[in-house]
């Protein structure tokens, strides 16, 4: 097996990161991960994927979250195993989600899992955990259901196998699972409390649902382990992680590159607002949402620079906005930072990009004019609006030699 190269693509919602990330999908010798994250934290919390980035990792969107010890011991190896190809260690929720669909080196496990009759989703499986657990990492983990799942996993070879899309355990066998469920959290040296105990049932059936999906999944893994073995570059493109968690993850692989590509943050808080991620663009809750992105930038931006003086080379800073006025430039830049060369195939994406009869949509990757999409922000926003986000921002857009 050949040598590879690993990489965190870091970066931000609505910050261009689809695009930015695509010159990795049109390479042939890179495995692309897209946005893994998503599905690591509702495998390991039990709440529903797509759950906005800040809210997994500020309380309330605002104060950092100290991410919990078994969930940084977590994070590690699910990157381990991502780089190191062990696709049968990772969570089935990875391969059952959407957002993997995406990547064109999981494309052939994906023709092979759409043609299972039944397949079982990852909503089918959350239905079992979200009335406990909630719908935010704040109720999941004031329920201690991150608890209660990690210790189903652990006894999840002692549950009876379910082929089909239902699951269903009688009373003597709820009782059963139950204990044993009961006594390996024990084990664990934590003490239930609250709703959770009267619904440790649920979580039994919760992980005989995960393990048929799991069994589903296995069935077309062997042609993407091969795949990945054999690429040379091994790229994680993430949004749901902050930089405090990458020097372990250096320490892990001094050989680890990153590339941390950025956007002006008044462009990302106006594009959240657009799409609804933020209440209202109309009444400026883009302007309140500038704040909680340049706090989070601010951080990021922090952590780097002293990742850079510790680890000189490892990190290359670019943007969203260089992307899109310097495509060319842009992709060979991001694979020297990688000592390879660039697909040629980036270039024939982008120029189809420019003769596209209208956009894909605002979660699609096609552009007519992507550095109109890019300044987009400019010409919607008022003047205190503009300056009011300024003045929140004015150290980030500084470090990233935004024009005020």
């Amino acid at each position: 097996m050949p040598k590879n190269t690993n990489v965190i693509f870091y970066s931000y919602l609505r910050g261009g990161s689809s695009i930015g990330s695509e010159v990795f999908n049109l390479d042939p010798q890179t495995f692309l991960w897209y946005e893994p994250l998503d599905a690591f934290y509702s495998a390991h919390f039990g709440i529903p994927h797509k759950t906005i980035p800040g809210n997994l990792l500020y309380w309330n969107n605002v104060t950092k979250r100290e991410l919990l010890y078994d969930e940084r011991r977590w994070l590690v190896s699910f990157f381990r195993n991502m780089f190191e190809c062990k696709l049968n260690e990772l969570p089935a929720d990875l391969f059952a989600h959407e957002l993997s669909h995406k990547a064109n080196q999981l494309r052939g496990f994906t023709d092979c899992y759409k043609n299972i009759n039944e397949t079982i989703t990852i909503e089918t499986c959350r239905a079992y955990t979200i009335p406990t657990c909630g719908r935010t990492i704040e109720s999941s983990i004031g329920e201690q259901c991150h608890v209660v799942l990690e210790a189903a996993r652990r006894i999840s070879k002692s549950l009876p196998a379910e082929t089909g899309a239902s699951f269903y355990l009688n009373d003597r066998e709820r009782q059963k699972y139950t204990s044993l469920l009961q006594q390996t959290v024990a084990e664990m040296r934590v003490t239930l409390h609250g709703q959770i105990q009267h619904a440790l049932g649920d979580f039994i059936v919760h992980q005989m649902c995960v393990n048929a999906m799991y069994a589903q999944v296995s069935k077309c893994l062997p042609k993407a382990t091969e795949i990945c073995q054999k690429s040379r570059l091994h790229v994680a493109k993430v949004t749901r992680l902050r930089f405090d968690e990458l020097e372990e993850l250096t320490f892990l692989y001094p050989d680890l590159k990153v590339i941390y590509f950025a956007r002006d943050p008044r462009g990302i808080a106006y594009s959240r607002a657009e799409v609804g991620l933020v209440k209202s663009a109309r009444n400026l809750h883009y302007i309140e949402e500038a704040r909680y992105i340049c706090l989070r930038m601010r951080n990021d931006i922090a952590k780097k620079e002293i990742l850079e003086h510790r680890y000189p080379g490892k990190v290359l800073t670019i943007t969203y906005e260089f992307l899109v006025r310097h495509p060319q430039i842009y992709a060979e830049r991001v694979y020297k930072h990688l000592n390879q060369k660039a697909p040629e195939a980036w270039m024939n994406f982008m120029k189809r990009n420019d003769k596209a009869a209208a956009d894909s949509g605002p979660f699609g990757l096609v552009r007519r004019n992507p550095l109109r999409t890019a300044i987009h922000w400019k010409r919607k926003v008022n003047v205190l609006g503009r300056q009011t986000m300024t003045h929140r921002c004015q150290s980030v857009l500084e470090k990233l030699k935004y024009e005020l």
